[in-house]
């Protein structure tokens, strides 16, 4: 699971931001293992992606580079932004903003479509097997998550996780917990800290729906004059250092914290046994995946 903010403000309230809200309990081994479970692994992913390689070779494919990307990975919406207004005041909203044009590199997808079609398909069905060959696993939530069970993607799970459901436990059951928090913003709890963070920034000039509109109207700034090094405008730090003054002024961070803190305990508390399971999958396939790594066959 990749670290946005949201993910951030989740774990560290997991672990314990002020102590369980009154009548929940969880106990701390279950908490760790949370955060185990989120915790990130390169060698996981890197393990998949050359043990998906491997295979492909032995089926007769060329070696083709993965996809590359150099995006920028932010999740500051709807989220309170963290930086103080000593750090914005000189860097604005920082890498929070997308500062260069997203690009990426598909040396896969150049190389499928110089095949021709049976050629194609062929590779498809090594790649990920039959469409309707899949694997399901439903979360806590009801949500129904699916992967194939065959082909190289699979195989490469399986060596990993032990079987294709495993790995959608350990892959899926996080952000189930994600979506505990992402209405927290329109909570009734904030209701009072909202009002005071818009009538705050209305004194400052600036006229916002919520704390999420102080980095949108810095991005579409940075949009429509980009700066070819980078640089941050005048006007994105005056909103900046607005946001950062009244999110403390308000006590805003607190506030949201509080709230996401008693949701996502809530959550722990109520799919502990979930949660201890797939931590101890994850741990094992970890192994796994160094053994995968330095065997280079």
């Amino acid at each position: 699971m990749r670290k946005t903010l949201a993910g951030l403000v989740l774990l560290t309230c997991v672990a314990g931001c002020n102590g369980d809200p009154a009548s929940v309990s969880v106990s701390q081994t279950s908490k760790q293992a949370f955060l185990a479970l989120t915790a990130a692994s390169p060698d996981l992913a890197n393990a998949e992606q050359e043990l998906t390689r491997r295979c492909l070779v032995r089926a007769g494919f060329p070696d083709v580079p993965r996809s590359t990307s150099s995006a920028v990975d932010t999740d500051l919406l709807g989220y309170p932004a963290r930086l103080s207004a000593s750090q914005v005041s000189v860097s604005g909203y920082g890498s929070s903003i997308r500062r260069d044009p997203s690009s990426s590199t598909d040396p896969q997808g150049s190389y499928l479509e110089s095949l021709p079609s049976d050629r194609r398909a062929a590779y498809e069905v090594a790649s990920v097997g039959g469409i309707a060959d899949t694997s399901r696993v439903t979360l806590p939530d009801g949500t129904i998550v699916e992967a194939p069970k065959s082909g190289c993607v699979a195989q490469a799970r399986t060596t990993l996780y032990g079987n294709v459901q495993q790995f959608l436990l350990v892959a899926y059951l996080p952000q189930t917990a994600l979506k505990e928090v992402n209405g927290v913003s329109d909570a009734d709890e904030l209701k009072a800290v909202r009002s005071a963070y818009k009538a705050c920034m209305k004194e400052r000039g600036l006229e916002v729906g919520n704390w999420q509109d102080g980095v949108k109207q810095a991005q579409e700034i940075y949009e429509r004059a980009p700066s070819p090094d980078g640089r941050v405008s005048g006007q994105e730090i005056l909103i900046a250092v607005a946001d950062a003054t009244c999110r403390d002024k308000t006590g805003l961070v607190a506030a949201y914290d509080r709230v996401v803190q008693d949701r996502a305990v809530r959550w722990l508390a109520s799919n502990e046994t979930q949660v201890l399971a797939a931590a101890e999958a994850r741990r094992a396939a970890e192994k796994r995946a160094v053994a995968a790594l330095s065997s280079g066959s």
